[in-house]
């Protein structure tokens, strides 16, 4: 009796393990590790902005800018002044070691060329903010302004991701995600491209999803994934 009831025991534990490491079909989303949606730093009219949609983009080059001009005549006009004021403050300075002007004189002339010399800072910033650089290379997915077209600060510009740094996430049941470990080895079955990739699991969630009783699991695609690009649909099987 006591050897049927522990058979029957490690049967039951050998069924569950087994059936913890059987992996079903998961529905994965392929993910750029790289994405990223630009916005403009200031409000104005957009001058410029990339090509559209599958557009190439290299890490560093503009993205879109705005109508900066105004900003630019504005530091040359201070220019103009602060270099008034430079030489006058030379002068003052002669006179006040002459005895014919006071240090208050000097410290006013000073003072005046202080403000705009840190206004020129400000309004160099504030042209730095009317472009948009690519922080990565990448290509171009969405475009969600128009060329011309006002913009205000904070309002998304372009969607840009790196296509050759992909993974397959998906949501696995929580007894199948119990079995997974890092490294293990799947297949990625892609419908769209009728392929087939080999795939390996870069991270499990040590959250379970209450709703859905699943578990997010990040597997990590081959390098180069050729035709593989952000947003596509695919199945992971064991």
């Amino acid at each position: 009796m006591v050897y049927l009831f522990s058979a029957i025991v490690a049967a039951v534990i050998f069924a569950s393990s087994s059936f913890a490491a059987t992996l079903p079909e998961v529905p994965v989303a392929i993910e750029s590790r790289q994405q990223v949606v630009l916005s403009m730093g200031r409000s104005g009219k957009l001058l410029e902005l990339v090509p559209d949609v599958g557009s190439e983009v290299q890490k560093g080059a503009l993205v879109a800018r705005v109508d900066s001009r105004e900003l630019e005549l504005q530091i040359e006009r201070n220019n103009v002044q602060i270099s008034y004021l430079s030489n006058l403050a030379k002068t003052t300075l002669g006179l006040v070691n002459q005895g014919l002007k006071t240090e208050d004189d000097l410290g006013r002339t000073r003072a005046e060329q202080g403000v705009l010399e840190a206004e020129n800072r400000i309004l160099r910033q504030q042209i730095q903010m009317s472009r948009v650089v690519a922080p990565f290379s990448g290509s171009v997915v969405e475009r969600h302004v128009s060329k011309y077209q006002w913009v205000e600060a904070g309002m998304p510009i372009v969607e840009i991701v790196d296509n050759t740094r992909l993974r397959a996430v998906g949501d696995v049941p929580a007894e199948a995600a119990a079995g997974l470990k890092r490294g293990a080895r799947a297949r990625l079955v892609l419908p769209d491209l009728n392929r087939e990739l080999d795939v390996e699991v870069e991270a499990v969630s040590a959250k379970v999803d209450l709703r859905s009783n699943t578990v997010r699991v990040i597997w990590a695609l081959p390098k180069p994934a050729n035709g593989v690009v952000h947003g596509m649909k695919g199945m992971v099987q064991q």
